[in-house]
Order: structure tokens, then sequence, then C-alpha cells
């Protein structure tokens, strides 16, 4: 059997590589496995390592990363040869390879999203191998996943602690991993808090773009300014900035919208294509919808004037912040 991977996290593809290896019993060897990448691969060397017999064993392994000719990516790589020699071998595989391709997105698309649907060589992959979906995991998953791992470090962890990675790292299982070696690194077998959880953590941009957001609409204007200016020296741009800030507060907007009209935050992480816990922080900016919209237009305009050259970037955002 064939199998494609897909997801948008490294470590849940790695996962599912292993569950499939203990799905058909067999060990990979250095003999009879074989790991190529379509970036930089070529073509008919997987070819000829997927009919070539197996050394001294049942089955061989031929995992082809980066497919990217199952997308709408577009790249600088002509993929029409793979194309046409993967369909061909599809078509008549050899038995004892098992040829799994294995695609890693690492952004927020759900992975159903991933794949062209539109291409014939996707619904022949759909049809001569077994595709593999894994999404990333939601909130109460996570935390899960972040228990057991400190507790295989032998460390213990509060509620509130575990909140806090998810918040200030997101839902991206190879960030979590190093963050939680990190810690553990400092705070071997011990007890962790919210508190070391500051310390030693690095916050991703949502949560600061969250923080700011929350700081302008409190009118907190000296601890807005400060968090801009860190926002600023750890290099982001301006425009990028005003583009996450107007992001956070339409997804405040929509998620009012939708919770008013019975949705869970699951369904309505799912209606707008994010993960649970954004929608967690943004169903906790809680002012009106007319203030919300405000400040999506008024990040409207200064993005307008700073294009057009009638206001300077970072003096612009100032002013926005002062005038809430």
């Amino acid at each position: 059997m064939n199998f494609t991977i897909i997801a948008n996290d490294e470590i849940s593809a790695k996962n599912q590589l292993r569950q499939i290896y203990k799905k058909v019993d067999a060990k990979p060897d250095l003999m009879n496995t074989m790991t190529f990448d379509c970036l930089s691969g070529d073509i008919n060397s997987i070819i000829e390592y997927c009919i070539s017999v197996p050394f001294f064993a049942e089955n061989k392994f031929a995992i082809v990363k980066n497919p990217l000719f199952l997308t709408s990516k577009r790249t600088n790589i002509d993929f029409e040869e793979y194309i046409d020699k993967f369909s061909e071998y599809l078509n008549d595989s050899n038995e004892s390879t098992i040829l799994i391709f294995y695609l890693v997105v690492e952004d927020s698309e759900k992975v159903d999203d991933i794949l062209d649907k539109r291409k014939k060589i996707v619904k022949l992959i759909r049809d001569k191998t077994r595709v593999l979906e894994i999404e990333r995991p939601d909130f109460n998953a996570l935390r899960t996943i972040i228990l057991k791992k400190f507790n295989k470090l032998n460390n213990t962890i509060d509620d509130d602690a575990i909140n806090y990675i998810i918040t200030c790292v997101g839902n991206n299982l190879s960030d979590i991993k190093n963050e939680i070696d990190k810690i553990s690194l400092f705070k071997a077998n011990s007890h962790i808090s919210k508190n070391d959880i500051i310390n030693f953590v690095s916050t991703n941009d949502n949560s600061n773009i969250f923080d700011l957001c929350n700081l302008i609409l409190k009118k907190d204007v000296a601890r807005s300014l400060a968090l801009l200016n860190q926002l600023l020296k750890e290099g982001m741009e301006p425009i990028v900035l005003i583009f996450n800030l107007a992001e956070q507060f339409r997804i405040a907007l929509l998620t009012k919208k939708y919770l008013k009209k019975g949705y869970n935050q699951k369904e309505i992480s799912s209606k707008l294509k994010i993960h649970p816990y954004r929608v967690k922080l943004a169903s906790e900016l809680s002012y009106q919808n007319r203030i919300l919209r405000t400040k999506i237009l008024d990040l409207a305009q200064l993005d307008y004037d700073i294009k057009a050259g009638k206001v300077n970037n970072i003096h612009g955002i100032k002013l926005f912040i002062l005038k809430a």
C-alpha cells in the first residue's frame, strides 16, 4: 500500500510516518529506506528505486518529500516530468515498495485545502494511495500533549502555565517542543508555574499582537507604546504590524458575530480557518462592534496614508495609539 502524508507541522508528519511503519509491521533500515526531495531530486532515480526489489526484506520504503506538484503553490521547478512518471508508476506500482508522499506546509492554511483537487495527479493520488491529512491539534489536545511531554521529562506543571504556553507559542508542535526543551533544561525534575513560562518562553507574534490590541482598546497608551517599541526592535515591519492589528480586530469582530449567532469556538475557528486558540483570544476582546469597526477603518486609512507618503509609518502608528 502507498501513502500520502499531508500536514502543516513536521512533528505531526513524523508521528504519522512512525504509525505507517507500525501498520505494515516493518522497521526502516539503511538498505531499504530512501528519502528523496522533489525540490532537488531526480525523478528517474526515484522511479528506479521504487521498481527495484528490496534487499533481503519483504518491503522497502521510498519517502518523497515536497511533492509540491500536488498543490497550487508556484515554484521555479517544472514538475511535468514528475507528474508523468509518478502517474505511470502509480498505475502499475511495485507491491514490495511502500511509496510515501510526504508534504509538510508549515503555515496556517487548513490541511484539507493544501491539495489542489482540480489536478488529475491529485485525483490519482487519492485513488492509488491512502491519504492521511493531519490537522494541527485543537486546544484540548495541545494541553494533553504538553502535559505528557513535561511528565515524560519528570516535570509537573500548573494548568494556567499550560494555557499560557499555548497562548504565547501557538499550535505549532515543533515550536512547542523547542520551548518545553528549553524550560526543562533550566527547570529539570521540578514544578513549573506560569511565572516560569513568562520568564523562559519566547512569545510569538500572535500573542504580542493580541496584547497590543487589548492595550489599545483599554486606552493604556504607555504600555501600548512600550510594546510597540519592543515589536519594532524585534524587526517587525510597520506595515506588517498594521495588517496584523487590523486582522486581530477583524477576527474579534467576526468572533463576536458568530458567538451571538450561537456558534461555539471550534465552529468559529473552522469557519474562519484559524486555530481555536486565536478564537479564544479574540473572544476576550469583548468591546462594542462599533469600536472594533472604527479601529479597522482607522488602520485602513493609516495604511493608505503611509503608502501615499502622507505620514511616516512609525509616527503614524504612534498617532493611532495616542488617538485611542
